[in-house]
C-alpha cells in the first residue's frame, strides 16, 4: 500500500526588480565570423589535399604494380613470360602475356575508389597499348629470326643434299635437287619481299656453292681427279670466279700428281703410257701427244663443213665421267654451231666420229658453255709419239726407261720420286713378311721342336718350302736342334758387335726392317738371350720415347767395352755399379761441357774424346767405384742447391725426367765420388 507524503511549501522569499539600466553599447562580430569561416576553409584545404595526396599515392603505387609486371614478364630468368615464348612459338606470347595483364590491371583497379579508377584508366590505357606493342614487337622479332634461321637452314641442307648426290655420281638427283633449292629462295623472296634481283644473286651464289662443293667432294674421293675435272669442266660457267680459281689451284697440282702417279706405275710395272691403247706397237721415244696432226684433223673437218673453232686450247668440257680435260694437251676442240643448221651438225659429227674421235654433241648449250660440238681424243686410241713400256726388273731399270721418256724436268722430278718409293715401300713390304714368317716358324720350333723329328715337321711342309727358297733352312736347323738339346748357341761376338757397332753408328740403320731380318737370320750366331735383347733394343729404337735412352744406354756401354771395363752379356752386381757410376759421370761431363759451352752439345768427335777421357779416369781406379757408388746408402748429405740443380740435369740426360729426392742424392754422391776419384 503506498504511503502519500504530504508536499509543504518552503520559506517564501520576496524578489525586487533591480533599477532599470538600458545597455545601448554594440559589439562588432565579423572578426570572430571571418576566423571561424578562415578554420572551417583552412579544414576544407587540408582535407582535400589528403584525399588528393592518397590518390596520388594510390595510382604510383598502381604505376609501380603495372611496371613491375611488365619487367617481370621481361625477364630473362622469368620461365613463365617472355622467356617461355621462343622460336616459331614466339607468337603464342600475346595470347599469353597481354589477356594476364589485363587481370592483373584489374586487380590493382578494383582495389581503388572511384575517383582514383578514373584518374587510373587514363594511366592503364597508356601502359597497355606500350605493354602490348613491346610483346608484340618482341615475339615477332623472335619468330622472323627463328623463321629466317629455318629457312636459310632448309636452303644450306637442300644444297649439301645436291652436293652429296653429285659426289655419289647420281648428277640427275642433283639437277632435281637444285631446282628444289631455286624454288625455296622463290618462296622465301615472297615472304620476305625481297626484290627480283637480290633472289636472283642468292639463286647464283647456291649454285656455285653446289657445284664447288661437289668438285671438291669428288677430288677428295680415291681417284677422284679425272672426275672432278670433267665436272668442273662441264659447269665452270656456272660456278663464282673466286671459286674457280680456288678450284683450279688445288685440281691442277692434284691432276699433275695422278699422271706422275700413273707414269710412275707404268715405268714400274710395264704397260702402255697414259692415253695408249692396249698393245700398240708404236715404239716412239716421246710420251706425251703430239697435238698438232689432231688439231690438222680439226681444222680441216671445220673447213670442209664450214663450221668455225670456238676453242681448241680453253679446258671446256671432258667426255665421260672418268674423262681428263684433252683442252690444255691441244687435243679437243669445240665447234660454234652459231648459224649452222642441224643437218650441217650432223655431217661434222658423222666425219669426226668416222675419223676416230669421241664426240658430245652441246647444241643445246646446257653446258653453260653456249651451244657447240665438242671432239677429242677416245681413251682408246693411241696418241702420236706414244711408246709401251715393259715391266722394270730393278730401281734402274725403271728409272732409266722414265728418263728415256719423260722430258719435262719438275714431271721427271716427280715421277722419280714416286718409282724410288714405290720400290721402297715394295721392299718394306716383302722384309716384313719375311720376317713375320720367320718368326713364326721360329716360334713353332720353339713349342713343337722338341718333339719334331725334324725342323721342317715342327714347321709344316708349305713353311719349309718357304724357309728352302728363302735360304733360312741352316738357321731354322740350328735352333731346332738347340731347343732338343743337341747343341748350345754362343754368341759370336763378331756377330753381335756388328749390330752393336751398327746401332750407335747408324740408328736408323738399325731400326730398318732389314736389320730386324737379318737378326732373326742370324739366330745360329747368337744366344737366345742375345737374340732377344737386340730385338728388344731393335722395338725401342722405333719407339720415340724409348730411342734416346736406348742410345744412350748403349753409348755407356760400348765405352766400357772398349777400355775392358765391361764385357758382352755382362753380369753381377759389381758390373752393374760399376756400369751406373760411369753412365752418371758422362751424363754429368755432357752437362759441364754445356754450361761452359753456351748450352751447346758436344760434337761426336768432342763426345768420344770426352767418354776417352773418363774411361781413363775410371780404369786408373777400378776398384774403388762399386764402393763409391754404394756410399750413398751410408752418407747422410746436405746438397748444395747448385749440386741439385746439377744431378737434375745430369738425370734428365739419362732420361730420367721427374726424379725422386732419393735419384737426387744418389747422382749427388756419384758425382762427388768421380771427383775425388778424377783429381
Amino acid at each position: 500500500m503506498a504511503t502519500i507524503i504530504p508536499r509543504t511549501a518552503g520559506p517564501q522569499q520576496q524578489l525586487q526588480a533591480t533599477p532599470g539600466v538600458r545597455n545601448t553599447t554594440q559589439v562588432d562580430l565579423s572578426p570572430a565570423i571571418d576566423g571561424i569561416r578562415a578554420v572551417q576553409g583552412v579544414a576544407m584545404d587540408i582535407g582535400k589535399r589528403a584525399k588528393e595526396e592518397a590518390d596520388l599515392t594510390a595510382l604510383m603505387k598502381a604505376q609501380f604494380d603495372l611496371d613491375t609486371f611488365e619487367a617481370t614478364a621481361f625477364d630473362p630468368s622469368n620461365d613463365k613470360g617472355m622467356a617461355k615464348h621462343q622460336g616459331i612459338n614466339a607468337l603464342g606470347a600475346q595470347d599469353a602475356l597481354i589477356p594476364e595483364y589485363d587481370r592483373r590491371a584489374a586487380d590493382i583497379r578494383r582495389s581503388l575508389t572511384r575517383d582514383q579508377r578514373a584518374r587510373f584508366d587514363q594511366v592503364n590505357a597508356q601502359n597497355r597499348s606500350r605493354f602490348a606493342g613491346r610483346v608484340q614487337g618482341e615475339s615477332y622479332r623472335r619468330y622472323e629470326l627463328a623463321a629466317r634461321e629455318t629457312r636459310e637452314a632448309s636452303k644450306k641442307g637442300g644444297q649439301d643434299s645436291a652436293i652429296a648426290a653429285g659426289i655419289a655420281g647420281d648428277f640427275e638427283r642433283q639437277e632435281e635437287l637444285i631446282g628444289t633449292v631455286l624454288g625455296m629462295y622463290d618462296a622465301s623472296a615472297q615472304v620476305t619481299g625481297e626484290s627480283p634481283e637480290v633472289t636472283a644473286e642468292a639463286q647464283r651464289t647456291a649454285i656455285s656453292s653446289i657445284h664447288y662443293g661437289t668438285a671438291r667432294g669428288l677430288l677428295a674421293r680415291p681417284d677422284g681427279v679425272a672426275n672432278a675435272r670433267a665436272y668442273l669442266d662441264k659447269h665452270q660457267a656456272s660456278i663464282a670466279p673466286e671459286q674457280l680459281t680456288h678450284l683450279e689451284s688445288i685440281l691442277r697440282p692434284a691432276e699433275a700428281d695422278a699422271e706422275e702417279e700413273a707414269l710412275a706405275a707404268v715405268f714400274v710395272d710395264g704397260g702402255a703410257l697414259p692415253g695408249l691403247a692396249d698393245g700398240d706397237s708404236d715404239t716412239s721415244s716421246r710420251a706425251t701427244t703430239d697435238p698438232k696432226s689432231v688439231q690438222g684433223d680439226y681444222t680441216a673437218l671445220a673447213k670442209k663443213h664450214g663450221f668455225s673453232i670456238s676453242s681448241m686450247e680453253r679446258p671446256v668440257i671432258a667426255v665421260g665421267a672418268g674423262a681428263r680435260s684433252q683442252h690444255p694437251k691441244g687435243t679437243a676442240v669445240d665447234y660454234s654451231v652459231k648459224g649452222k643448221t642441224k643437218a650441217q651438225g650432223d655431217a661434222l659429227i658423222a666425219d669426226l666420229r668416222a675419223a676416230g674421235y669421241e664426240v658430245v654433241d652441246e647444241r643445246d648449250g646446257k653446258t653453260g658453255t653456249g651451244p657447240h660440238i665438242h671432239a677429242e681424243l677416245p681413251p682408246g686410241r693411241a696418241p702420236a709419239g706414244s711408246a709401251a713400256i715393259a715391266q722394270a726388273a730393278t730401281l734402274e731399270d725403271a728409272l732409266k726407261q722414265m728418263r728415256a721418256h719423260v722430258t719435262d724436268p719438275q714431271q721427271r722430278k716427280g715421277v722419280e720420286q714416286r718409282i724410288r718409293r714405290t720400290f721402297t715401300d715394295r721392299r718394306n713390304a716383302r722384309i716384313e713378311s719375311e720376317s713375320i714368317a720367320l718368326e713364326g716358324m721360329r716360334t713353332a720350333i720353339d713349342e713343337q721342336g722338341a718333339d719334331a723329328k725334324s725342323w721342317r715337321e715342327a714347321v709344316g711342309p708349305e713353311n719349309a718350302a718357304i724357309a728352302v727358297r728363302q735360304g733360312w733352312s741352316g738357321v731354322l736347323e740350328h735352333q731346332w736342334r738347340e731347343r732338343r738339346g743337341e747343341t748350345l748357341t754362343e754368341t759370336d761376338p763378331l756377330v753381335y758387335d756388328r749390330y752393336a757397332r751398327l746401332m750407335l753408328d747408324n740408328p736408323a740403320g738399325f731400326a730398318s726392317k732389314e736389320t730386324r731380318l737379318e737378326i732373326l737370320q742370324d739366330a745360329g750366331s747368337l744366344s737366345t738371350a742375345d737374340r732377344a735383347r737386340l730385338l728388344n733394343e731393335w722395338k725401342e729404337l722405333n719407339d720415340p720415347k724409348k730411342r734416346e735412352v736406348t742410345l744412350r744406354r748403349r753409348k755407356v756401354e760400348a765405352a766400357l767395352v772398349t777400355e775392358g771395363l765391361q764385357v758382352l752379356g755382362w753380369k753381377g752386381t759389381a758390373h752393374k755399379e760399376k756400369a751406373a757410376a760411369f753412365g752418371m759421370a758422362i751424363a754429368q761431363a755432357r752437362t759441364t761441357f754445356r754450361d761452359r759451352n753456351q748450352g751447346s752439345d758436344p760434337t761426336p768427335e768432342q763426345d768420344r774424346a770426352l767418354v776417352r777421357s773418363l774411361v781413363q779416369s775410371f780404369a786408373r781406379r777400378p776398384e774403388s767405384m762399386p764402393d763409391a757408388v754404394k756410399s750413398y746408402s751410408r752418407i747422410d748429405l746436405k746438397m748444395e742447391p747448385a749440386d741439385a740443380q746439377r744431378a737434375r740435369r745430369a738425370l734428365a740426360d739419362e732420361g730420367v725426367d721427374n726424379p725422386t729426392q732419393d735419384e737426387i742424392t744418389r747422382a749427388v754422391l756419384r758425382m762427388k765420388a768421380f771427383e775425388s776419384q778424377s783429381q
